[in-house]
């Protein structure tokens, strides 16, 4: 402790010895600024800063605890008191001195001094000399607390203690929920620290409410000295209204003086680290710190200033002229940057030279800056006029004497000046505008000048130019040009010598159907009229304002004719391969002298001669579609081709194939397909049998189908040869075809047995040389189904038996059925269709066939999906899709049902492939395919025009015309797809067009495309225009049309060069009519009106036409029945086809049974002639009794309430002998009975008791 207090001492003294130690305070280096600057000085003070001044800081709000720490307790009652001394427990700097004690205010301030007038409550504005605000304290915040209001915190209110350890101690002094005066529920909590070493004062400011109803609502927020003459404040808070929440605060010591003049005899000039200064000359400044303790330190800086540069500057005047000189300006700084503004002045930005003559006219501000140590600037307002112009002309170069005097026309920026002339002779109306007198003027070339004397700024301008004054132009001279040309010719340039005194020339052209002529110089351009033919004269005159001159010698052009347009070639356009020489001529062309003929393909044959009659040699090897084209030729050119003659060289045919299909069948009508090679160029082909009779060849392609004879068995020769346009080539080789003989059976007579009984079927076979094996079917049912005559087990149904039998060496069969009907046995159906597989859009037969029950009077109801469609035993049906249909069977008595399927294949797609194009005389092989995958048979149309129209990808012949090839594929259940097209397009030669309709022939209401098919010519300036008549219907190579009539279309098509015509014929077949209303048949609207008792016959002509009902029925007419009992209504349609054109017809109708279309009923009042029914009620039994005049034949259905049939008999009876029925199975109730006979149709009630 002795040696710590004695280095303090020892310190103490250094500083006492010189108070003015430069060590602790650093003012900066020296600066230099130039005159009327400023700069700001830095100062840093290392030991600390002086405490004669602070600086206010806000921080992250950190108080110290409210916690702990010594009570304070005012006297009296403790408002507006003042309490202490008490010791801080450390030394305490505050504006320079040292305190070890203070006191406190009981309105919220900590002072270092006492004075007892120092109690005032209201705040005031610090510093403040007056007796009443306390000096020598930190008001935090100052305003009128009370802290002698008793409440749930306090008194006390106010505590102080002193924390942490040397040298980093501190004072807490603070405020807890201090109530205020006046407003005494609204309370305070602030804290008052006071940091040992760095002398720093903290605020703290929890909760700093506000009592706006007691004097005037202010507080006071700062520190103050003690004479009250500096303080430091918080800003905004030096006695004003404020309040505030959760915010720290610091008063930091900052205590830099700044004199000038030298320390301490100098003048104060700023507080603080920082001064901004702007010396007018070279000033040194001394930063000095007061320790307390009186302790000095201080650092002088010396700030040099220097004079600022004189950038004034002149160009001797304002306003320069564009073509005078400026050179460089007069000034005291030389050298610099200059610079003009707007845009527009060429100056030199290092001399400030400025170059008028690249300069626009007008106003700038020239800017001079200086580059010195201290650079100055300065500008000017500098004015650049336009250079005076004395450019001008007159608007022509010659005048007439006779013409109005003409005016000077001046350049942008020209003027008029003195007007002169050389040499003498012109005259001016005015030397001052320019203006000729021409009339008192002699005729001759001048010079014009305009003179502009000098000005102020330019000099004087002068410009001359030449005009000249004369009379009308002299004859035209010789025209230079063609003298003959050739029709159509383009567009003619002609043109003569220059004439003198001439502005403009008169170009003439007759006659005007000729041409036009258009020019006005000394050349001229003709636009000839398409088509003329002649001599044209061309003549040419001088013009200018005297007028027009005489005229030049007329020129003479002849237009000489062009060839014109041939008709088509005439001539033998169908022949056979190897023709040899054939003569063709055409109709001529007008202006020819000889004609120019071209035959495609060149390897087609010879063209033999010029004229309009000439012989083609054809080559021997050559066979396919030749064109053959003319046109006219003369000394100007030739006319466009004809259109060409097509002309078709059908190829001589060749040996046919040997046939290739089935060689073996067995007689009894069998059939079979076979197919020979496609034959190039085939129109079909010859098939022939031997011996003649074996069978029938149906089809004349080279695929056909043979029906041999039932009767016929052997050997048969099948032979084929392909035919032509040239005829039928030789027979193809025979194929061997062998019939073989099979067995004649017979399964025996149809019988009846009783019910349990058993039977030998008698089965026996004819004919035939070999060994025969049998079999009977159901097998189930016999004791040994594989002999001739097997025993039946015992029946207890009916049965339809059927034996097959094979002959044991070549496998023929036959067969045959035997009905074994059991008498009793119940009812039965089955349900079959035939075929029982078919493809999509064909139909198939449905029957059912009923056995037992009561063996009479079935009804068969067909369903689909559960919807009656037929009453038939037999029905036809085309479905869409594989189907299960029902067949539902009642005998009177009780009803049975079997299903049966029919499974319909989907039909292959063909796909022909893309369009193609090719030059002419080319092959291209084509793409087709079919879908789903499988195997498939391909057959392309037309054939002649491909080597083989039977494989998936054929290769065309040579083509010349473009074509439209259609692929039909079959799978190998003979299921044909729809056709699909593909387009082969031929490029090059004479434009053409083989357009077709597909088709070409349609039913009424059908659609058909009709195709242009262009080719040669230039294919990239092809248009079409399609035509029915004279209406245009379509501008596109393909069209779809639905003609109502057969028509004639017309086609026309274009290439930019030349235009052809074709016709397309659209053959449209009628439908069938059919009208299933016949006259005199009641009906409403599409319903026929029938009675319930009533049978409806539709029945339509049979004039070569097939019928399927919506029944299933295939016959002319189709009959509808109900029960007779009640309400029924029906929807049928029939669909029509035409056996010959294949076009159909679909009509619907409906028909509605009912009691009012009766014209009798079931009135119980009736008196029944013929019957009478009895008992009535009955139990068991019921009967019905003729009378004599009644009909012996009756038909008798019983019927429930709704119409559903119970029963049904038939009788054949008399009056003796009542035809009863059993009705003891039938619940009590109401039921009717129907009696049909000849005679007519009647309904009885019928009571039935239980």
């Amino acid at each position: 402790m002795h040696n710590n207090r004695s280095f303090f001492l020892l310190v103490a003294l250094v500083f006492c010895f010189d108070f003015q130690v430069k060590s602790q305070i650093n003012a900066g280096p020296d600066v230099t600024i130039c005159q009327g600057e400023t700069v700001t000085l830095f100062a840093e003070a290392e030991g600390g800063y002086g405490t004669d001044s602070y600086t206010f800081e806000v921080y992250p709000y950190q108080p110290e605890t409210y916690s702990g720490g010594t009570p304070v307790t005012f006297g009296g009652n403790q408002d507006d008191q003042i309490a202490g001394p008490f010791n801080i427990g450390f030394q305490f700097c505050f504006f320079n001195q040292y305190y070890s004690q203070f006191y406190i205010g009981s309105n919220g301030w900590v002072g270092f001094s006492y004075n007892s007038s120092w109690t005032t409550y209201t705040s005031a504005p610090i510093p403040s000399t007056s007796s009443t605000v306390p000096k020598n304290c930190i008001m935090a915040p100052w305003q009128d607390w009370h802290p002698g209001i008793t409440s749930a915190y306090g008194p006390p209110y106010v505590y102080y203690k002193t924390i942490g350890t040397a040298p980093n101690r501190k004072l807490v002094v603070y405020w807890y929920e201090c109530p205020m005066f006046s407003c005494t529920t609204t309370r305070g909590t602030f804290q008052i620290v006071l940091n040992e070493q760095s002398s720093i004062v903290e605020n703290h400011l929890t909760s700093k409410p506000n009592c706006l109803t007691w004097a005037g609502g202010t507080a006071t927020q700062g520190v103050h000295n003690s004479n009250g003459t500096t303080a430091f404040t918080a800003t905004g808070r030096n006695s004003t209204q404020w309040v505030v929440t959760n915010e720290s605060t610091r008063f930091v010591p900052s205590g830099i003086k700044w004199y000038t003049g030298g320390y301490p005899g100098g003048t104060i000039v700023g507080y603080g680290p920082e001064l901004v200064v702007m010396p007018s000359s070279t000033t040194v400044y001394t930063a000095v710190i007061n320790l307390c303790g009186g302790q000095v330190f201080s650092d002088n800086v010396t700030v040099t200033v220097i004079p600022q540069d004189n950038a004034g500057f002149g160009y001797g005047s304002s306003t320069l002229c564009q073509s005078g000189f400026s050179g460089n300006p007069v000034t005291p700084y030389p050298g610099g940057i200059y610079f003009a503004t707007p845009p527009g002045l060429s100056i030199n930005a290092s001399t400030g030279n400025i170059n008028l003559g690249a300069s626009n006219p007008g106003t700038y501000t020239i800017t001079h800056i200086t580059q010195g140590s201290c650079p100055d600037t300065a500008s000017i307002l500098l004015t650049v006029v336009t250079s005076p112009s004395a450019t001008f002309g007159y608007p022509q170069p010659g005048y007439c004497v006779t013409a109005i005097n003409p005016l000077p026309v001046f350049a942008p920026g020209s003027s008029a000046g003195t007007f002169s002339a050389t040499p003498p002779g012109l005259v001016f109306a005015s030397i001052y505008t320019g203006e000729i007198n021409l009339a008192a003027s002699a005729q001759g070339t001048y010079q014009v000048t305009n003179t502009i004397p000098p000005s102020a700024a330019c000099p004087q301008v002068v410009f001359s130019t030449m005009v000249q004054i004369y009379s009308v132009p002299p004859a035209g001279a010789p025209i230079q040009g063609p003298t003959a040309l050739c029709e159509n010719p383009p567009n003619t340039v002609f043109s003569t010598p220059p004439l003198a005194n001439t502005t403009s020339y008169l170009w003439e052209m007759s006659p005007p159907s000729a041409g036009t002529i258009q020019g006005s110089g000394t050349s001229a351009m003709v636009n000839w009229v398409d088509n003329f033919i002649g001599t044209a004269y061309i003549q040419v005159r001088g013009v200018n304002d005297c007028g027009t001159g005489p005229g030049s010698p007329p020129l003479q052009v002849k237009i000489n004719p062009l060839p014109k347009e041939t008709g088509t070639p005439a001539g033998p356009a169908a022949l056979c391969q190897g023709a040899g020489l054939t003569t063709y001529f055409t109709s001529g062309s007008a202006f020819a002298d000889h004609y120019e003929w071209t035959l495609l393909p060149s390897s087609a044959g010879i063209v033999v001669g010029n004229a309009q009659q000439i012989t083609l040699s054809w080559s021997a090897s050559f066979s396919g579609t030749a064109q053959l084209a003319v046109r006219g030729v003369n000394e100007c050119g030739s006319s466009v081709w004809s259109d060409p003659l097509l002309i078709v060289v059908s190829p001589l045919p060749l040996q046919a194939e040997q046939p290739s299909g089935p060689g073996f069948f067995c007689q009894g009508g069998a059939s079979g397909n076979y197919t020979t090679q496609g034959v190039l160029n085939a129109s079909g082909y010859n098939w022939t049998i031997d011996p003649a009779g074996a069978g029938v060849v149906a089809g004349s392609g080279n695929s056909v189908l043979v029906n041999w004879d039932p009767a016929f068995t052997g050997i048969a020769g099948l032979r084929v040869a392909v035919i032509n346009n040239c005829g039928a080539g030789p027979f193809s080789p025979p194929l061997q075809v062998e019939i073989a003989p099979g067995p004649q059976v017979s399964a025996g007579n149809d019988t009846t047995v009783m019910f349990g009984a058993s039977v030998i079927l008698k089965g026996s076979v004819q004919g035939g040389a070999n060994p025969v094996l049998c079999h009977w079917e159901p097998a189930s049912l016999l004791l040994n189904p594989d002999v001739m005559r097997p025993e039946t087990l015992p029946l207890e149904t009916t049965v339809l038996f059927s034996i097959t039998s094979t002959d044991a060496v070549n496998g023929c069969a036959a067969s045959d059925e035997v009905l074994i009907e059991v008498a009793g046995s119940p009812l039965a159906v089955s349900a079959t269709a035939d075929p029982p597989s078919f493809c999509a859009g064909e139909g198939t037969t449905l029957q059912a066939q009923a056995l037992g029950g009561s063996g009479t009077g079935y009804q068969y109801s067909w369903l689909n999906n559960g919807v009656l469609f037929s009453n038939l035993q037999q029905p036809y049906v085309i479905p869409d899709a594989s189907t299960v249909y029902e067949v539902r069977v009642f005998d009177g008595t009780s009803t049975v049902s079997a299903l049966v399927s029919v499974e319909v294949w989907p039909l292959p797609h063909a796909a022909a492939g893309e369009d193609v194009f090719l030059q002419t005389g080319s092959s291209v092989q084509l793409q087709g395919s079919a879908s789903p995958p499988g195997i498939y048979n391909f057959f392309w149309s037309p054939a002649d025009s491909l080597i083989n129209a039977f494989v998936s990808d054929p290769v065309t012949v040579p083509l010349y015309t473009s074509n439209l090839f259609t692929l039909l594929v079959a799978d190998t259940r003979g299921c044909v797809s729809l056709p699909d097209q593909v387009s082969v397009i031929v490029q090059g030669g004479l434009l053409n067009a083989s357009p077709v309709a597909n088709p070409d022939t349609i039913c009424l209401g059908s659609e058909t495309m009709l195709l242009a098919l262009p080719f040669g010519g230039i294919q990239s300036g092809y248009y079409f225009r399609w035509y029915d008549g004279n209406t245009l219907i379509s501008e596109l190579p393909e069209v779809n049309v639905s003609p109502l009539v057969s028509t004639v279309y017309r086609l026309e098509v274009g290439d930019g060069m030349s235009v052809i015509e074709r016709n397309v014929p659209v053959t449209v077949l009628s439908l069938p009519v059919v009208n299933l209303i016949a006259p005199g048949v009641p009906y409403e609207d599409n319903t026929i009106l029938a009675c319930v008792f009533d049978t409806v016959t539709i029945e339509l002509p049979l004039n070569g036409v097939s019928y399927l009902w919506s029944d299933g029925s295939t016959g002319n007419y189709m009959q509808l029945r109900t029960s007779g009992i009640t309400f029924d209504f029906r929807q049928i349609w029939v669909v029509v086809t035409d056996l010959v054109s294949g076009c159909f017809s679909r009509a619907d109708v409906n028909v509605l049974f009912n009691f009012i279309n009766c014209s009798y009923g079931i009135d119980e009042r009736m008196v029944l002639k013929d019957f009478v029914v009895f008992p009535n009620p009955a139990r068991d039994m019921v009967c019905i009794r003729l009378m004599p005049v009644a009909s012996i034949d009756m038909h008798v259905r019983l019927y429930d309430i709704r119409g559903s049939l119970l029963a049904a008999q038939d009788f054949n009876g008399d009056e003796n002998n009542p035809a009863c029925m059993s009705i003891g199975k039938f619940p009590g109730g109401l039921y009717l009975i129907k009696i049909e006979t000849d005679s007519g149709c009647y309904v009885k009630k019928l009571i039935i008791n239980r």
